[in-house]
């Protein structure tokens, strides 16, 4: 689902995810460890376009999101921010962004780049 509120644009993704856990199966009898079955979700904001759309200028978007999943009975939960920017000129689009971890078994910190 998207929605524009004025001078941003609201992006929400859900989902299920279902992996499975085997247990143990390296020098160990096979135990069947079940199915996880999470619920994923994605919350997202990002900026209007911020600069002059002229031809030839760098336009600047602001990006945040919070995403994770939750439900697990494997302490697969996970959950983390990202903040990041947009720079376009022309028909290209540089992306940067950083990351940090919600919770315990999320990641600590990270960074992404990219380039369209």
């Amino acid at each position: 689902m998207s929605k524009d509120f004025g001078p941003v644009t609201t992006h929400v993704n859900l989902g299920l995810l279902l992996l499975g856990n085997s247990g143990p199966s390296i020098g160990h009898d096979f135990e069947a460890g079940g199915q996880d079955d999470l619920f994923d979700y994605a919350v997202g904001v990002a900026s209007a376009p911020l600069g002059a759309a002229t031809p030839g200028a760098t336009m600047l978007r602001l990006l945040a999101e919070l995403e994770g999943q939750t439900g697990s009975r494997f302490f697969n939960d996970r959950s983390a921010v990202r903040i990041g920017v947009q720079l376009q000129r022309g028909n290209g689009t540089l992306y940067i962004g950083a990351s940090a971890g919600l919770i315990t078994a999320s990641e600590n910190l990270g960074a992404s780049t990219g380039f369209i």
